[in-house]
């Protein structure tokens, strides 16, 4: 797409963010689809949160758009519901299997995706697959008791590398 096609199909740059932002929440509602549609409902929930922490880790900025984009942007509400009503059926699915704590809730998700996606902004210039550890281990605290533990999928961070990593983020917060 040409830079004048952009400035025929939007209004400002504001209008074409929230475009984006609606394209990749309409991919995690296709994943959240998926993810639910796996006939092991341990496994369906595992490929969307690693499909969802790999997006936001790969897609600097989402994390902060899904916190910033208003609310009237009218086609996000849909998906929103749509990936709400999906991920809540898969939920009650993996309870019931007794796979999943029977304690969980759909708004636990969003912490737990916005506690690995800081984790990759923290780590994204020394160690760029961490959150991969971080996903892991919240996903075995939330596994129903008789499930066994995943082995982690990465090493943990050096003493050396989380203070880089320190110094990388606030370096750029002063920016």
């Amino acid at each position: 797409m040409g830079i004048g096609t952009v400035y025929r199909r939007y209004a400002n740059k504001h209008e074409l963010i929230n475009e984006v932002f609606v394209q990749g929440m309409t991919e995690l509602a296709e994943a959240a689809e998926t993810a639910d549609a796996d006939p092991d409902p341990w496994a369906g929930l595992v490929g969307f949160c690693d499909f969802a922490c790999r997006h936001m880790a790969d897609n600097r900025g989402l994390g902060e758009m899904m916190l910033s984009v208003p609310e009237e942007v009218q086609r996000l509400g849909c998906v929103r519901e749509r990936i709400e009503s999906t991920m809540n059926h898969l939920l009650e699915h993996a309870i019931s299997a007794g796979v999943l704590r029977p304690d969980i809730a759909g708004t636990d998700f969003f912490a737990l995706m916005t506690m690995v996606e800081t984790m990759a902004t923290l780590t994204r210039s020394v160690n760029p697959e961490a959150w991969r550890r971080y996903l892991a281990i919240l996903l075995d605290g939330i596994r129903g008791d008789t499930v066994p533990r995943q082995t982690l999928p990465v090493g943990p961070l050096t003493e050396e590398e989380i203070h880089a990593a320190k110094h990388a983020v606030f370096a750029a917060r002063k920016k």
